[in-house]
Formats: structure tokens, C-alpha cells, sequence
């Protein structure tokens, strides 16, 4: 009994999972693109997704972290150092002395 309730779980979640695969294909992007090494794309994809009142708040603070990765692996302090403060004031503490830059940072568990 158990298997069909999952499996009819499945078939009404479906449709939502079809709509919403686009904008989570487009909330993914930057970090692909970030991990693929693809950095001027990245940082390009990290920018277009902080101008859009969606992703105010935590979600823009992940992105405003990845950038100031992508300034820092560029050795632009200044802009990474901006950023990196951008995102602690918008709630990601994280040290950014324990990244690089060459690959996202993504919290645990996503």
C-alpha cells in the first residue's frame, strides 16, 4: 500500500515539477557554468539573477558570494571584499579565506 501512495504522490506532484523545472534550471546556470570553469559566463549569469527581486535575501546573498569568488580568483580584492560583505549582510557567514574561487560555494546540502 505503501508503493501506491508514493506512486500517486508522484503523478499529483507531476505538473508542478514541470512548471517549476525552468526556473530552477535558471537558478542553477551560474553555478554550472561556475563549476565548469566557464567564469566570465558565471559571473555574467550570478549578475543577471541579483537584479531580479526574486532572489533578494538569502538566495541573493549566495549569489553575491559566488561573485566576489569569481572577483577574488580574478584578484579584483576590492570588488571580491564588496561583495563578500554584500552577502554577510544579506546572511551567508562564511569565510571566504577557506575558497578559492575556482568552484561555487553552495551551502550544505544543496
Amino acid at each position: 500500500m505503501k508503493g501506491v501512495k508514493k506512486f500517486l504522490l508522484g503523478l499529483l506532484l507531476a505538473p508542478f515539477a514541470l512548471i517549476l523545472y525552468p526556473f530552477a534550471k535558471k537558478f542553477n546556470q551560474p553555478f554550472n557554468l561556475h563549476r565548469q570553469g566557464r567564469y566570465k559566463e558565471a559571473l555574467r549569469a550570478y549578475m543577471e539573477q541579483t537584479q531580479k527581486p526574486l532572489f533578494s535575501g538569502k538566495g541573493g546573498a549566495l549569489y553575491c558570494f559566488n561573485i566576489g569568488l569569481l572577483h577574488k580568483l580574478a584578484d579584483n580584492q576590492t570588488v571580491a571584499a564588496e561583495y563578500f560583505r554584500k552577502a554577510k549582510e544579506l546572511g551567508i557567514d562564511e569565510d571566504p579565506a577557506g575558497h578559492r574561487g575556482d568552484q561555487p560555494y553552495l551551502p550544505k546540502g544543496q
